[in-house]
């Protein structure tokens, strides 16, 4: 009797039962670390581009890595403000910590962007990491905020018996990460890393947060933050040594990441970001490769039979290159990145002010003489849908070697026909306009004289000359 009655006095001052992880605790946390993640993501997908292959210079290497790093800086810091208005009453600590706190996790999001752009295989271990890191932050943040012991006591335990788990919630877990893992190695099978990647994010978050331990975190600080922010920024240089002008180490980090730099997946129309103007070495668009035929001369118009119609003019389909370089320059440099590509779905910008050089170039199988026509036609097509007047100049030159000794004066080797404005570039239309045509006279003294390319030079008006027109050369019409 006395003991039942020790019992009966002691259980009113036993203490309460331990303290579960409570959802307002938890998503004080969660919702500004999650939803900066998902912000931080979309803004750097936007702002970060991947070079061309050979494009960077070893300084422009390490400014974009760091434009990576500050653009998600700058991007978790306005999420972090934006998200905890909607905790605010739920936690009581400042932006500026809340900001250290969850970057440890966000730094990983400007590596994410760079190797998915890339499509590198090392896409799908990086949700892992991030995925990692905000485990361990939220179960730092719950021991941290908890009042509660960490183990209750036997006596607790004897009087607040903790009920079993159904069956179901056990096996739910081991479940749920069996199906992921497969799915992520299906996907990796499939080469969709980052599909792969959000596969194995989910697979390690339930071991993470039931076998874990983590020890407690120093206040976050500059300090604290800064050698995983250097891992990163290392990291990322080594995922741009591939775009790197050609080096003995652009090679090896290609095939370290396993991408080809020269095959990469870009919308339709993009700006290619260029190096510094120190080492702007240009860009040449080449065209997929036609079929050549042997051109005839069209008969002179002085031993041609009255009435011949134009029918009797000779058609040569463009499939030359498109040169893009800035004054003082006469060309691209030799290192300029080679892409294959339509003009007119490409956008390329100049990196300063000044104004970008468009050319198109046609090389001809067999020099032809100037007296073998009377007109040049030169038909294209005009992408741009906004007035903005592109004028087109074309220039004929000859490129076979002449006798160091010769008795004839000495002539310009090129020739100028002459500029044309592109009619449907004065008026707004919403749609690309059909080909259109422009022709050139030719001089009338060229006896002797031969030309075996063709130089199309496509300008637009000062205020938008940084920026290439969107303009393709179809072919040339050689009219006696």
């Amino acid at each position: 009797m006395h003991d039942r009655l020790a019992l009966t006095n002691l259980a009113p001052s036993l203490p309460p039962p331990p303290e579960l992880p409570t959802a307002p605790r938890l998503t004080a946390l969660a919702i500004p670390l999650l939803g900066s993640l998902s912000q931080t993501f979309g803004i750097v997908w936007l702002l970060c581009r991947t070079p061309w292959p050979a494009a960077i210079t070893w300084l422009t290497l390490l400014r974009t890595a760091l434009f990576f790093l500050l653009s998600a800086f700058a991007a978790h810091l306005a999420a972090i403000r934006i998200n905890r208005r909607l905790v605010r009453d739920r936690v009581d600590v400042s932006a500026q910590l809340l900001t250290l706190l969850t970057w440890p996790a966000v730094v990983w999001i400007p590596l994410l962007v760079l190797l998915t752009r890339e499509a590198s295989v090392w896409t799908a271990a990086v949700p892992l990491l991030i995925a990692a890191t905000v485990v361990l932050l939220l179960k730092r943040w719950l021991a941290g905020t908890s009042t509660a012991p960490a183990v209750p006591s036997p006596i607790s335990t004897l009087f607040h018996p903790q009920r079993p788990s159904s069956l179901p919630r056990t096996l739910s877990p081991a479940l749920f990460t069996s199906l992921t893992l497969q799915g992520a190695l299906t996907e990796l099978l499939r080469s969709h890393f980052f599909t792969a990647g959000l596969l194995l994010a989910a697979t390690a978050i339930f071991p993470i947060w039931t076998y874990t331990t983590p020890k407690p975190a120093p206040n976050p600080s500059l300090r604290t933050v800064a050698p995983r922010t250097l891992a990163v920024f290392l990291l990322l240089c080594l995922a741009l040594l591939p775009y790197h002008q050609p080096s003995r180490f652009a090679h090896p980090a290609a095939a370290l990441l396993r991408i080809h730099p020269g095959r990469r997946s870009t919308p339709t129309t993009t700006a290619i970001s260029h190096p510094p103007s120190f080492a702007y070495s240009g860009v040449i668009l080449t065209l997929p490769p036609k079929p050549r035929h042997e051109i005839v001369p069209p008969v002179p118009p002085t031993f041609a039979h009255p009435g011949v119609p134009d029918h009797h003019s000779v058609i040569i389909p463009f499939d030359g290159q498109y040169w893009y370089f800035r004054e003082p320059d006469t060309r691209p440099k030799e290192d300029a990145p080679i892409v294959r590509a339509d003009p007119t779905k490409r956008t390329i910008r100049s990196t300063d002010t000044r104004a970008l050089i468009m050319e198109a170039h046609q090389r001809l199988t067999d020099p032809l003489p100037l007296s073998c026509c009377r007109t040049l036609r030169v038909t294209l097509r005009n992408a741009e849908t906004s007035p903005s007047p592109i004028t087109i100049e074309v220039f004929l030159s000859d490129s076979t070697p002449r006798p160091p000794i010769t008795l004839r004066p000495a002539q310009p080797n090129l020739i100028s026909l002459g500029s044309r404005t592109v009619a449907s570039s004065q008026q707004f239309h919403p749609d690309p306009s059909p080909d259109e045509s422009l022709n050139f006279s030719l001089p009338v003294h060229t006896q002797g004289r031969h030309f075996d390319q063709i130089t199309v030079s496509i300008r637009r008006n000062a205020q938008r000359s940084g920026t290439g027109a969107h303009v393709s050369i179809q072919s040339f019409e050689l009219i006696p």
